[in-house]
């Protein structure tokens, strides 16, 4: 396969991660932290510090957000976070802006 052929297959897979956990925190407690993108974003989520948040738009039932967080090193990520259905919140990593 060459170069090409190769970079054309970038792209084509998707990885989902389902997160389950068992707690006795309240169900809605647990939602409501994570469609809380304040300073208290970094109570919750230990591995996000707050100066490594950046809120680009928040509406009703989305928010596109860039975070930093601690994996191995800073990795920053940006998402866009639905939470339209009443018990789940979607985040979908989106792609990196290009440079002009």
């Amino acid at each position: 396969m060459n170069r090409n052929q190769n970079s054309a297959r970038v792209g084509r897979h998707t990885i989902v991660i389902k997160v389950n956990a068992e707690t006795t925190v309240p169900p809605e407690r647990i939602l409501e932290s994570t469609r809380d993108f304040s300073d208290r974003r970094a109570d919750v989520w230990p591995n996000v510090k707050a100066k490594h948040i950046e809120v680009h738009k928040i509406g009703e039932n989305f928010a596109d957000v860039t975070e930093g967080t601690w994996v191995v090193g800073l990795f920053w990520e940006r998402n866009r976070f639905e939470w339209s259905a009443p018990t789940t919140v979607k985040a979908t990593v989106l792609p990196p802006a290009r440079s002009r």
